[in-house]
């Protein structure tokens, strides 16, 4: 008889908090209980350190309907597991990255045993979304990261529009476009002041790209290796995006400069050990990077018309 495979442990925020019929966790787990693999779910809150171990209280995924959406998803009753015994353990917690994020986190890291963390913790913790695309020099628009009241207005003051990122949230909480005309220094001040906690912590201060208005590329990886992209549009009269509001997305191919970008962030992410990110481009600038819980997959797959989880899940 063939030997069963090891189990995969997917930990994501609380099950009643997840978008069920648009959540990428949950379309990855159906795909690898299409996969044959025994399939389970946790969430970060029921992550604990006991008897040298860490353990959390695991429910089997049973069944995910792959074409009725009306169907119940079907999860077994609470277990708990040791998680040094599951083969893989993707941990999809959405930011923000603060204690709730990282303690658990650390728990993970401490108890795993040889199981493989989707993504390390080295990536989670050390790659900021906001900030890495800065290192890429030709493929970032002027930025400027730090909580001083000095650089931060001075920033301003040099760009006609500036965009602001907290660099803690994701699906732009927080994102504030910011007007540096003169009449505006004492709003931009007490705004700066506000979302730097009294100017102690710091912010992503960045040059507003036009180009938003024609959209925003969104381009998966695995591996390093690009597998797919969409163009994703602001909402009317804003210049974020926005799915979960009503932002569409349409097929797309990539630019020759884009396709450039694309190498050269697809070897960074190699080489950091990224198995899952997704990178989104202004043109061919970069606005964000997504290594803690890439997410759209679902709707990229309507548009592109393949199964792109099983190429995600086939390492």
């Amino acid at each position: 008889m063939a030997k069963a495979a090891k189990p995969w442990l997917w930990i994501t925020d609380p099950w009643k908090t997840l978008d069920h019929r648009n959540d990428t966790t949950i379309r990855l787990m159906q795909e690898s209980l299409k996969l044959k693999i025994p399939t389970y779910w946790t969430d970060s809150q029921s992550i604990f350190w006991s008897d040298h171990s860490a353990w959390t209280h695991a429910q089997e995924v049973n069944a995910i309907p792959q074409n009725d959406k009306n169907q119940p998803i079907r999860l077994g009753g609470k277990k708990i597991q040791d998680l040094s015994d599951f083969a893989k353990i993707f941990y999809r917690t959405d930011p923000p990255v603060d204690h709730h994020y990282v303690h658990p986190l650390q728990l993970v890291e401490l108890g795993r045993g040889k199981a493989e963390l989707v993504n390390p913790a080295s990536v989670l913790t050390l790659t900021n979304e906001k900030i890495t695309g800065s290192f890429f020099e030709e493929f970032s628009p002027p930025t400027w990261v730090g909580c001083h009241s000095d650089g931060l207005m001075g920033f301003i003051e040099n760009e006609e529009k500036v965009v602001l990122k907290p660099l803690h949230t994701a699906q732009s909480q927080g994102v504030t476009l910011i007007d540096s005309q003169k009449q505006n220094l004492e709003k931009n001040f007490q705004l700066l002041k506000t979302e730097t906690q009294d100017f102690t912590r710091p912010v992503l201060l960045q040059k507003y790209l036009p180009g938003i208005e024609s959209g925003e590329t969104r381009v998966w990886f695995v591996d390093g290796k690009p597998i797919a992209q969409v163009l994703k549009y602001p909402l009317p009269g804003d210049f974020r995006v926005q799915i979960d509001k009503g932002s569409k997305i349409e097929a797309t191919e990539l630019s020759a400069k884009q396709k450039s970008a694309v190498k050269k962030v697809g070897q960074h992410l190699k080489k950091i050990g990224a198995r899952m990110a997704a990178v989104d481009w202004i043109g061919s600038m970069i606005s964000d990077f997504n290594v803690t819980s890439p997410g759209l997959l679902v709707q990229m797959e309507a548009v592109a018309g393949e199964n792109l989880a099983k190429k995600i899940l086939v390492f």
